[in-house]
């Protein structure tokens, strides 16, 4: 759902829902994945890479794992 509401440009509430998440199970991270780009769009690349780091430090295998290199190389360069 997260992914959905990035896509469509709602950045803000996907923030907001998605924080909610997390503070109920911080150890998913794709929950963390998720807040990644939403943060990004919204120009605040240190959360963004913070996220992003959460997400690949808690080292739980996900459908966009692999994503987290290329998002964060992606940070890095901005």
């Amino acid at each position: 759902m997260t992914l959905s509401l990035v896509l469509r440009g709602a950045y803000r509430i996907t923030i907001y829902l998605t924080e909610l998440a997390v503070k109920g199970a911080p150890e998913k991270a794709s929950l963390n994945y998720h807040l990644g780009p939403a943060y990004a769009y919204l120009n605040e690349q240190a959360r963004a890479k913070d996220h992003q780091e959460r997400a690949s430090q808690i080292g739980t295998k996900f459908r966009q794992a692999d994503e987290i290199c290329e998002a964060m190389a992606q940070l890095s360069k901005s």
